[in-house]
């Protein structure tokens, strides 16, 4: 994801879920947020439910399984970046 993230509701994935920016997981009353693989973001993950607010509950289970079968699948991201003079 570019930008950042709001999960809301019932959410079930199985991979790694990428967001360059923040992830925030609100609302869903009794709905249940699950994921299994990975979160990576690049600012803040906000998981931390005020349960009279947005009830549910959240997993967020590392797999190093889930992430084997996706990269198994997909080749890998080459990420690099250079710095330009000034």
């Amino acid at each position: 994801v570019e930008g950042d993230l709001e999960v809301s509701g019932g959410f079930n994935w199985y991979g790694i879920i990428m967001v360059t920016g923040s992830v925030t997981f609100t609302g869903g009353g009794s709905d249940k947020k699950n994921i299994t693989g990975g979160v990576i973001a690049g600012n803040e993950v906000d998981a931390s439910l005020d349960l009279n607010v947005a009830g549910g509950s959240i997993s967020i289970v590392y797999c190093s399984e889930a992430i084997k079968n996706l990269t198994e699948q997909q080749p890998l991201i080459r990420m690099s970046w250079k710095e330009q003079g000034m």
